[in-house]
């Protein structure tokens, strides 16, 4: 009773290693090639049953045959060598094989008959090399060759092997190997245990549109018209503050850390000078909290999304998208693309020095008190036509140039609801209003 207790506590231990083991251990048991390396070295290497021979001159590709060493080969396979110096001969004997190998002869003579080679045996580096897969397969070997590992691999038994197979498309991206039969590939597969170490991108178009969280290997299939950088990065303008806070006055600016709207007195505060805004973009992005709060409008389909993971590798239109922006050299802030659209990519032909790719400060060469005359939006004779321009935002409706014996005469004319108003410069200068 006890005899039989222990066989069946060992059996049940035996059943408990095999459920529980690794698959990596189950698969040792399974063939001698599971773990073999199959990164692409310098040199060819050849396994055999399991174990990588070690030569003193590298197999060599001759015509497309495989030429390795004769003394190695044939005492891995069990044969005895000997060599012919006058006829130039290595002869392999054990009690089943006799091969003989004439150096530069397309011959081989296996147990008295002769058999045709692609490539006869050669001296290379003082090394006596043999034909391997002639005198593999006249031996009973099984023989792979694996061109983008330079790897062979000879067995007695069918070759069993398990080769990296990818991975799949779908979270958790799970690696696996596909089972190889004498290099024959197979249906069967199996899981290494190990995720694939995927990289998630955003790719924009030149529009503005963006499509976030793209796998690495799906890159390939969104062709030329998508970038990995927002073709709007690094862009900096200098905006006259009304453009961005139209209408009602209220600020379309956010500041990234908290979402709350940045004060418009804080802006025209920190601005250099005339109520422009720098605008730094550092960042175009879409991220669903910042949209409801910045951009939310009640007819999107974005307002019935719950999780930001819904829209991975869906495309978001422009209007919807966001920028991580640098006010004033200052604050760390967040303004919609439709803001920067309408101020800046697509703001009225009629307007003028509403947005500045350059500093106004050296733009304009202007002392403080100018600019601050500029600011107050009251026309002054002496006042250049830049200043008026500044100060207006706006191109004359009409112009009349006239010119004299002494000067250059120019007319600016802008049209008021209550009427005409003219302005009379001389050389650049304003002279008059009208």
């Amino acid at each position: 009773m006890v005899k039989n207790t222990k066989i069946i506590i060992t059996s049940f231990t035996l059943i408990l290693v095999m459920l529980f083991s690794p698959l990596g251990v189950q698969a040792q048991l399974e063939s001698p090639f599971d773990n073999i390396d199959y990164t692409k070295g310098s040199e060819i290497r050849v396994i055999l049953e399991g174990d990588q021979l070690e030569f003193d001159v590298a197999p060599q590709i001759v015509n497309g045959r495989v030429l390795v060493p004769m003394r190695k080969i044939f005492e891995s396979f069990g044969l005895t060598v000997t060599w012919n110096d006058s006829l130039r001969s290595a002869r392999g004997r054990n009690e089943a094989m006799d091969i003989t190998f004439v150096i530069d002869s397309n011959k081989a003579v296996l147990n008295g008959l002769a058999y045709d080679l692609d490539v006869p045996a050669q001296i290379i580096g003082g090394s006596t090399l043999v034909p391997l897969r002639f005198l593999s397969e006249r031996m009973d070997y099984n023989v792979v060759w694996n061109g983008e590992s330079q790897l062979i691999l000879l067995s007695k038994s069918p070759i069993v092997e398990w080769r990296y197979g990818g991975f799949e498309a779908i979270k958790p991206y799970k690696e696996y190997q596909n089972k190889y039969i004498n290099g024959e590939k197979t249906k069967e597969f199996r899981y290494t245990g190990e995720n694939h170490n995927v990289t998630f991108v955003n790719l924009f178009k030149k529009d503005g549109s963006l499509v976030q969280n793209v796998p690495d290997f799906k890159l390939k299939d969104y062709g030329s018209t998508w970038s990995q950088k927002s073709s709007f990065i690094g862009d900096t303008y200098w905006i006259y503050i009304d453009e961005l806070a139209k209408w009602d006055r209220t600020n379309p600016i956010y500041l990234e850390q908290d979402l709350e709207r940045l004060d418009l007195s804080d802006i025209e505060e920190t601005s250099e000078v005339g109520n422009y805004v720098k605008v730094k973009i550092n960042e175009q992005y879409f991220d669903l909290e910042a949209w409801k709060k910045a951009i939310g409008t009640q007819n999107s389909i974005l307002n019935s999304m719950i999780d930001e993971s819904m829209l991975d590798e869906k495309e978001i239109e422009a209007k919807d998208t966001l920028f991580k922006v640098e006010i004033n050299d200052r604050y760390d802030a967040v303004i919609s693309f439709n803001t920067l659209n309408e101020a800046v990519f697509n703001r009225d032909s009629d307007k003028i020095y509403t947005v500045l790719e350059k500093s106004p400060g050296i733009l304009f060469d202007w002392d403080v008190k100018t600019w601050k005359r500029v600011e107050e939006n009251m026309p002054w004779t002496g006042m250049t036509q830049d200043m008026l321009l500044v100060q207006f935002k706006m191109k004359p409706d009409q112009t009349t140039k006239l010119t004299t014996k002494f000067s250059d005469i120019e007319l600016w004319i802008y049209t008021e609801d209550y009427g005409d108003s003219i302005y009379y410069f001389k050389d650049e200068v304003l002279k008059n209003i009208l």
